[in-house]
Formats: structure tokens, C-alpha cells, sequence
């Protein structure tokens, strides 16, 4: 993934992680984390209902080209700060 992301085609685009499915386990979303990190040209983001795994694991110290969205319809709607 590191050496596709790498390729010019991709420098300065926003890529989406998961059109369909969230992020499954705390290593998968770490995996993410440091595809982001060695892919600093380029721009992430995406849409989870894993508010309690973000707040966690991203959170903290989120990459700077990467941007999410809580979504609604979760286990975990109540985490979610409705005014910010």
C-alpha cells in the first residue's frame, strides 16, 4: 500500500478509506495510521461509527492529513460531541 500511495498520481488527492464497512480492530486502524504517516502527500479521510476506538487511537495524535467524521446511527451515538 505504501509503494501504490508513493506513485505521483496520488500527491495532493484525498483518498477515502471504506466507501463500505469501519475500521474492525485496533491493529487494523494502527495499520492505517502508519500508511498516513509514510504517505505524507497525501490526504485521508473517512466516516466511522468506531467513536470509542478513535477517541482512543487517533485521537491523541492524529496525522496531519487525515480527517474523519463520526457518524450517527452507532452503538456508540452518545460519544459523539453533536456541538463542535
Amino acid at each position: 500500500m505504501k509503494e501504490e500511495l508513493g506513485h505521483k498520481r496520488y500527491k495532493g488527492k484525498w483518498i477515502r478509506l471504506h466507501d463500505a464497512g469501519d475500521f474492525f480492530s485496533d491493529s487494523y486502524l494502527s495499520a492505517w495510521l502508519r500508511i498516513m504517516d509514510a504517505s505524507p502527500d497525501v490526504r485521508f479521510y473517512c466516516y466511522t461509527k468506531e467513536i470509542s476506538r478513535f477517541k482512543r487511537i487517533v485521537e491523541p495524535s492524529a496525522p496531519e492529513n487525515f480527517l474523519w467524521c463520526y457518524s450517527l446511527g452507532g452503538r456508540e451515538d452518545h460519544l459523539i460531541d453533536r456541538g463542535a
